[in-house]
């Protein structure tokens, strides 16, 4: 019996190797798929129009955007990053449940806290330069913006407590 008839014929073998080379073409199809969906592109991100009411508060003065957190900043309960924003030193008494933003689960709610971030009107705060920012430190991606998480807070806020963000 020659190799190549022992080959066919041993069907362990054969599925074994078959397993292998279809293991090998999935992974590789998986990875020129993958490497080929935002080729030359960032993610698909359009910025919302101006008069929008998801809006982001891109281009404004810096104190008129965290200026509803002049009672935290004052009394030393937060601060104002220049490139995170608004984070409390420890969490707040009014601390929101922030996994109810869609996209944020419990390990993305802890890395938040660790930041500084505890509530839907931080996270509705947040402007282009904030959200790009928070993208690199958590190391996902463009996914504030895909899943609109300033959007959602600002609904989020305004359901809870009904004061509108804008």
């Amino acid at each position: 019996m020659d190799a190549i008839t022992y080959f066919f014929f041993n069907s362990t073998l054969l599925i074994v190797v078959l397993a292998i080379v279809f293991f090998l073409l999935g992974l590789w199809l998986g990875w020129w798929l993958w490497g080929r969906c935002c080729r030359g592109q960032t993610c698909g991100h359009q910025p919302e129009p101006a008069n929008s009411p998801v809006a982001s508060t891109a281009g404004a003065a810096p104190a008129q955007a965290f200026s509803a957190f002049s009672a935290e900043v004052d009394s030393g309960k937060a601060r104002i990053d220049d490139t995170l924003g608004v984070l409390y030193h420890e969490p707040p008494e009014a601390r929101d449940d922030l996994t109810i933003i869609k996209g944020v689960a419990e390990v993305l709610n802890g890395k938040l806290n660790a930041f500084g971030v505890y509530t839907f009107k931080q996270i509705a705060s947040w402007d282009d330069t904030i959200i790009k920012e928070f993208s690199k430190k958590l190391a996902f991606r463009d996914r504030v913006w895909r899943e609109n998480w300033v959007g959602q807070a600002k609904a989020l806020h305004k359901e809870k407590y009904g004061e509108d963000l804008g």
